[in-house]
């Protein structure tokens, strides 16, 4: 498979238009044929931020080292990187069960007539989620809050 570029000529204007193609033997005749797999359209007009999010997405399909050094060439030639991650399905799944308890709720009632500037409930829900899911002190709490989850 290969990018292949045709231009077509219509009176004063010449138009290039971009393909993703795909060579073959034609099993009758012996002869290598060619195969448009997708046409992008006009090469002044192609999306390449969809075209960078395609490439990332087959990239998913390679052995991981190879997908690395995928995704790494096209980080490098177009300016892209990694600035981290954090974890989100341990707080998300404990964040439903606070709300399906209603302890959010009773929370703000609780604190309704306070003038409090900060989301308590919040600070709250991040503190019973640090102790149920990486366990630490109230400084190292704020620490996993800022850098490891989301919350």
């Amino acid at each position: 498979m290969f990018i292949r570029t045709v231009s077509v000529k219509k009176k004063t204007n010449t138009f290039r238009y971009v393909q993703l193609v795909h060579n073959y033997r034609d099993p009758k005749t012996g002869v290598s044929k060619t195969q448009v797999l997708y046409n992008f359209g006009r090469a002044e007009k192609l999306d390449l931020d969809a075209i960078r999010r395609l490439i990332k997405s087959l990239a998913k399909l390679l052995a991981p080292e190879e997908a690395v050094a995928v995704v790494r060439q096209l980080d490098e030639k177009f300016g892209f990187e990694f600035l981290g991650s954090r974890q989100f399905g341990g707080s998300f799944f404990l964040d439903g069960l606070w709300k399906q308890l209603r302890i959010d709720t009773t929370l703000k009632k609780l604190l309704t007539g306070r003038d409090y500037q900060i989301p308590v409930e919040r600070l709250i829900f991040a503190m019973v989620a640090n102790r149920a899911l990486a366990p630490s002190s109230k400084l190292g709490m704020e620490h996993w809050v800022k850098n490891e989850v989301l919350c």
